[in-house]
């Protein structure tokens, strides 16, 4: 029960953080959160196990996503650097930002999955 709170707690935190402002800089946008989608969870497993495929997802989001079965009119994939640096991104666009690797030797659709859910617009 302990590990459900401290994964709350890392929600909470997020999401508290997560202060994004539009390109007027006086509204304020929250993260929606959702359910985990094991597509994106596995796509994230991809991009931590092969950097090629991480580059390439950062690069050409759209292409890359419909490769795995999702379809976005205007997509954009940032790295959390990325985000915390202040992307302003358009009304239409979806963003999604790719939780950083964990660290140890391998990962798993049940960390991404975590990742997805702590991670502000977490994919």
């Amino acid at each position: 029960m302990a590990a459900v709170g401290a994964i709350a707690a890392a929600v909470v935190a997020k999401a508290a953080e997560a202060d994004v402002f539009e390109a007027d800089s006086t509204t304020r946008v929250a993260p929606v959160p959702y359910h985990p989608n094991d597509t994106l969870a596995n796509v994230i497993v991809n991009a931590w196990a092969n950097n090629s495929y991480r580059d390439t997802l950062l690069k050409d989001p759209k292409g890359t996503l419909a490769q795995a079965g999702l379809s976005f009119d205007d997509v954009k994939v940032l790295t959390e650097d990325q985000y915390r640096a202040g992307y302003i991104r358009n009304k239409k666009q979806v963003i999604f930002v790719l939780p950083d690797k964990p660290f140890g030797l391998y990962v798993a659709l049940d960390q991404a999955r975590v990742a997805m859910s702590v991670t502000a617009f977490g994919m």
